[in-house]
């Protein structure tokens, strides 16, 4: 059973493709608020404009926690309290900045809803246009379950 090592396909590791999918969110942004400014007035645009602003900090900072917690940082061997400190800070941040942000637009201010929820909504449209673009690139050869040959 000598079987011939395989090299794994080329796939784009993950902070790859969240990066890009940060650059997407910002295009439909600015997309979707040129054609709500065209076709729904300037209160839904800046809805829009707003909502999609708020999208693409919330996956930033996501992406910063992720890529925090889990990888180690490249001058040290093991993950230091200060770091780990550091990382609790930004996600409490986050929680209290991000949703209060929210609850803050929504409820004492006079910001088209319906605009900030398209606008916050390119979030999903990005990480969907990831995901099928992920698949997409998948190399024919490679198995349909990892660690399987055919």
């Amino acid at each position: 059973m000598n079987q011939a090592a395989t090299p794994a396909p080329s796939q784009e590791t993950a902070p790859g493709q969240i990066e890009r999918a940060e650059s997407v969110v910002l295009v439909l942004t600015a997309i979707l608020s040129g054609l709500s400014l065209a076709f729904l007035g300037l209160a839904k645009s800046l809805g829009v404009a707003v909502g999609g602003v708020l999208a693409y900090g919330n996956l930033r900072v996501l992406r910063l926690l992720v890529h925090g917690f889990f990888v180690k940082p490249a001058e040290a061997q093991s993950v230091t309290k200060s770091h780990k400190r550091k990382m609790i800070a930004l996600a409490l941040g986050k929680f209290v900045f991000f949703y209060g942000g929210v609850w803050f637009l929504m409820a004492k201010t006079h910001l088209d809803r319906v605009g900030f929820l398209i606008g916050f909504s390119t979030l999903v449209l990005a990480l969907l246009t990831q995901g099928i673009g992920g698949t997409a690139r998948v190399s024919p050869e490679s198995p349909a379950v990892p660690g399987k040959t055919a």
